[in-house]
């Protein structure tokens, strides 16, 4: 018991570690899907760890806090569980184009409710580093879809980039980007 629940405190660890950088500092664990597969690994070990480890008296609190948190989630229109759902199945991202090797651009919606933002993403060391945003809602009401574009460049002020120029047909349109 206690080798699986080390394995699985170093999951939840590297898990919360990774939501708390991605959410205070912009840095994630580099590549689109390695965030996802430490998710998918960490949720089976808590089902594999629920169901091997029963019949102990703290396994059962923490499956029933688990449920009540899932339920909880479902009150306030879902917002929660459908953010869950939108990245554990990977329906967050609708596009993404890398502009050289270390930036990155990605459409991605995190709910319902948000609308689209398009990211811009740079690669450091193995990480990624969320370095600024456009909303995504100027593009839709604009008919702008990045996949469709002609050309998709940034333009940088002192090293970070401070505007998002699109081609479409014969014209240019400009965004620009909030920095993180």
């Amino acid at each position: 018991m206690k080798k699986h629940l080390l394995i699985y405190s170093s999951l939840s660890s590297i898990l919360l570690l990774n939501l708390v950088f991605y959410l205070s500092l912009g840095i994630s664990i580099s590549g689109y899907w390695s965030d996802r597969v430490v998710y998918w690994i960490w949720l089976l070990s808590t089902f594999v760890l629920i169901y091997r480890f029963w019949a102990k008296k703290g396994i059962k609190i923490y499956a029933s806090s688990l449920g009540v948190l899932v339920i909880l989630s479902l009150l306030p229109f879902m917002i929660p569980f459908t953010v869950i759902l939108f990245t554990g199945f990977c329906l967050d991202r609708s596009y993404s184009k890398t502009l050289d090797d270390r930036i990155s651009l990605q459409v991605s919606t995190k709910s319902f409710f948000s609308g689209p933002t398009v990211e811009v993403i740079e690669q450091v060391e193995g990480f990624e580093k969320l370095i600024g945003t456009v909303n995504g809602w100027h593009m839709v009401n604009e008919g702008v879809h990045l996949e469709e574009a002609r050309d998709v460049q940034l333009r940088f002020t002192n090293g970070k980039p401070v505007l998002l120029e699109v081609q479409k047909g014969n014209e240019t349109l400009k965004y620009d980007i909030e920095q993180y």
